[in-house]
């Protein structure tokens, strides 16, 4: 059969994973309740918790900054507390991610975690900010692995202040901010679907 799609113009390949097969902890649609998340149920629970606190966070930072071109790079201690925050929690999804498909929970960097890129079509997502419309992100947007640090800005911007608060202070900007939690929105979703968020 496979000569003959050839003949018609399709590439055929053989199936790299048999029929019903899946990746742990990595959604392709349906409910965050189907017996492929089960065992990740406990994860899915404490992300919707983390999740609800740092959306508190943000609510709180942009009742002070309003959200928009002209205070994109205002920053400051709290900008800084939600950048820190949203990182960690997309550190934290990276690696449970990893693990749930075989990594070994050792020493992780974002080299290793490059590998999700493709895997989970990080790349292929925009959020777009409630109310503020104009305002888009796609945190994985620019992410190269010969870069893997400094290719996502916000990112390397959470380094540089989690290290060195006292010169890359200034690096805590507002849409740095935004584009980290715009990043664990898209973690959240890429995990447990979809659904996964009417619960957070």
């Amino acid at each position: 059969a496979s000569d003959v799609y050839k003949r018609q113009g399709y590439d055929v390949s053989p199936a790299v994973h048999l029929p019903g097969t899946y990746h742990p902890r990595i959604s392709r649609g349906g409910w965050p309740h189907s017996a492929q998340m089960l065992p990740y149920r406990e994860s899915w629970r404490a992300t919707g918790i983390s999740y609800a606190l740092l959306s508190e966070m943000l609510l709180h930072l942009i009742r002070a900054i309003e959200p928009n071109e002209s205070n994109s790079e205002a920053y400051g201690y709290e900008v800084a507390q939600v950048l820190i925050r949203a990182c960690t929690e997309t550190e934290a999804a990276w690696r449970g991610v990893l693990v749930a498909n075989g990594k070994p929970d050792g020493r992780l960097n974002t080299n290793n975690y490059f590998a999700l890129k493709h895997l989970m079509r990080l790349d292929e997502w925009e959020v777009r900010l409630a109310l503020h419309g104009d305002w888009r992100f796609r945190p994985f947007g620019n992410w190269k692995e010969e870069a893997a640090t400094k290719s996502l800005e916000w990112y390397d911007a959470y380094n540089a202040v989690k290290h060195n608060r006292e010169l890359a202070l200034p690096r805590a900007t507002l849409k740095n901010a935004l584009e980290a939690v715009a990043a664990v929105f898209v973690m959240t979703v890429a995990q447990f679907g979809e659904e996964s968020m009417r619960y957070s």
